[in-house]
């Protein structure tokens, strides 16, 4: 009986070591939290997980019980409770979540130089493409919109937006490519995602305006006249 008592006193005193040295850590999730500090990192998305997912004990034989859900379209802090637990008894302790946003909207410039014919039309849109990996493509806008929130590191605004700014051959800045008048136009692109992330990627490509060709007149065949025996191509005689 001593040696049953020993042995269960020391079996005892493992799990309640177990469970002071057990912690909570990442599962194998993809794509992986960044840690910081004590807090977890998510990148801004749709996704909403559920905490049990994404985090376990990292003792095996001590049981992780972790609540609630972490809301990734949500930026800023998101608590998360968790119990660990052996037969020794249990901890309770939290998690701080941080879902951040650090990817910013791309353009896409199919051309980087645009001919076109003057006279023709053209719509400086058609050669872009500005969109964010996250909340799909931005709003065309006359002008940088009024920011809803400014802190010390970002800019945020209602939605995602880009402008366009278009100068002209004599280096002035116009509202749009007048394509009756020739010469090479910079259209450059200015853009933010609503969480202040600057637009990436290709902002401004050039727009050429060519001479329209000169129609070509049709030359009319030239009257072969033999002056030498006063006759035309004919065989008529011009002479009385």
């Amino acid at each position: 009986m001593f040696v049953s008592a020993c042995t269960n006193a020391h079996q005892a005193e493992q799990l309640k070591t177990a469970l002071a040295k057990a912690e909570i850590e990442l599962s194998d999730i993809q794509p992986t939290p960044q840690k910081d500090g004590t807090s977890y990192v998510f990148e801004y998305n749709t996704n909403t997980l559920t905490a049990s997912d994404v985090f376990r004990s990292s003792d095996k034989n001590v049981q992780a019980s972790v609540d609630g859900k972490i809301d990734c379209s949500k930026l800023g802090e998101q608590t998360i409770s968790y119990t660990l637990s052996n037969n020794a008894g249990k901890r309770t302790g939290s998690i701080t979540c941080v879902v951040k946003d650090t990817q910013g909207p791309t353009c896409q410039v199919k051309k980087p130089t645009v001919k076109i014919t003057q006279g023709d039309t053209f719509d400086p849109t058609s050669n872009i493409e500005v969109k964010d990996p996250v909340d799909g493509a931005l709003a065309l806008v006359e002008q940088q919109p009024t920011p809803i929130k400014t802190d010390s590191t970002k800019t945020a605004y209602k939605t995602g937006w880009y402008t366009l700014e278009i100068t002209s051959p004599t280096g002035e800045k116009v509202s749009a490519v007048d394509t009756s008048i020739t010469g090479s136009y910079t259209v450059t692109i200015t853009g933010s995602d609503k969480h202040g992330n600057n637009l990436v990627g290709s902002t401004s490509y050039t727009v050429v305006v060519e001479e329209a060709p000169k129609p070509v007149e049709e030359s009319k065949p030239a009257e072969n006249t033999n002056e030498a025996t006063g006759t035309t191509e004919a065989g008529t005689s011009s002479v009385s």
